[in-house]
């Protein structure tokens, strides 16, 4: 297995995003922050699936790996903070419906955006670093 490989195996790890979007259904998640986060996290875990068995029969471009890393960055920070936000008390509270952005902060789900996704964040973001750059 090649470096490559071992770093899209673990962002097949995102499939457990699943496990949200389970909550949601029996009213223990919020269910905007759900649809908007959940699902295309589990989307972008299934294609690391799809994309390490590709990689392991044939080689991808270190320019594609590196994209679809910046792709699996953008899946979190491109809509989480908002929604997020936006389900808390305060001037943004647009998502009332409960349960809202509370239960995401509560013990054991805080584990989640605090320890589990900046870890998902940081290795898309260390590996497409080394697979975009230009030697100078």
């Amino acid at each position: 297995m090649t470096p490559s490989q071992a770093f899209i195996l673990i962002q097949v790890l995102r499939i457990a995003a699943i496990g949200g979007l389970y909550k949601a259904t029996q009213g223990l998640m919020p269910a905007v922050f759900t649809a908007s986060v959940g699902i295309p996290d589990f989307l972008y875990g299934v294609s690391a699936l799809i994309l390490a068995g590709t990689a392991y029969y044939k080689r991808v471009s270190s320019r594609l790996l590196g994209l679809w890393h910046i792709a699996g960055i953008a899946v979190i920070v491109m809509t989480a903070p908002l929604i997020m936000q936006m389900s808390l008390p305060g001037s943004w509270y647009i998502f009332q419906n409960l349960p809202d952005g509370r239960a995401l902060l509560e013990f054991p789900m805080v584990l989640a955006p605090t320890l589990v996704v900046p870890v998902f964040i940081l290795t898309n973001a260390i590996v497409a670093y080394h697979l975009l750059r230009k030697p100078l």
